[in-house]
């Protein structure tokens, strides 16, 4: 399930998340923002902050909320911390979030 998680979040061209061209910048930005916070280890509720995203569609045509993508993150840069303590891992996972986005 982990590498399922971690390919979906570091191999998926994020852009492609949303549907609509007109929209793809400021769900873009908002996005970078959310994960920021996320990575700065922010106190903020992710479900109501993400509501207003559009879901994420996988290779099957289902339809994920972000908040729970967000939710993924979340969980992966702790596991980041918890194997590597000097940071590193995070900021790697950081730096490869936001190539993709």
């Amino acid at each position: 399930m982990l590498g399922d998680i971690e390919t979906l979040l570091i191999r998926t061209s994020w852009p492609f998340w949303w549907h609509t061209n007109s929209i793809i910048s400021k769900n873009t930005t908002k996005l970078k923002k959310l994960i920021n916070r996320i990575f700065q280890c922010e106190n903020f509720d992710i479900v109501e902050e993400a509501k207003d995203l559009p879901p994420f569609t996988n290779y099957d045509n289902e339809e994920i909320p972000i908040a729970v993508v967000l939710c993924c993150i979340k969980w992966l840069f702790i596991k980041q911390d918890i194997t590597y303590w000097n940071r590193s891992g995070r900021s790697m996972l950081f730096n490869g979030l936001q190539k993709k986005i």
